[in-house]
């Protein structure tokens, strides 16, 4: 199975070294981990582009993400106020990939992303601080929707 994960890029790139900050670079590490060790084949783009040393321009990085996006069968994604999730969000749901909506309970979200269960299979998680995320309340919903 493999798992698209959808979370925000250029949003978490440290301004001083170009780039991810280590916080968000050690929980996507710790969560990408933890799913490989579950057996699942994991895409995420930071690892693809070397934490941000290897940026893709747009029009590299849009086609390979969207082949990625397609060969996926489920995306856990991280919306917060990313454009870029968002796109994902609605590539996924037009492909009808199973979803995990990872929301943090202090943001609002737009209707549209809060609806996209009319859309295709969504399951959504709610958190105080991804850096606190269990992991394994996220590995329980992505065997319930299997």
């Amino acid at each position: 199975m493999k798992i698209f994960i959808a979370f925000p890029f250029t949003a978490v790139i440290d301004k001083e070294n170009g780039v991810v900050n280590k916080k968000t670079k050690s929980f996507l590490n710790k969560f990408r981990n933890m799913l490989i060790e579950q057996n699942f084949d994991v895409f995420l783009a930071h690892y693809r582009e070397k934490w941000g040393l290897n940026l893709m321009l747009p029009d590299i990085c849009t086609p390979l993400d969207l082949k990625e996006m397609k060969e996926a069968d489920l995306v856990i994604a991280f919306p917060d106020v990313s454009g870029g999730v968002h796109i994902e969000l609605g590539w996924a749901s037009i492909l009808n990939k199973p979803i995990i909506l990872m929301l943090d309970d202090k943001l609002d979200y737009s209707p549209l992303v809060l609806g996209l269960n009319k859309i295709t299979d969504t399951s959504i998680i709610y958190f105080d601080n991804y850096l606190d995320i269990n992991i394994q309340n996220v590995l329980i919903r992505i065997n319930s929707m299997l």
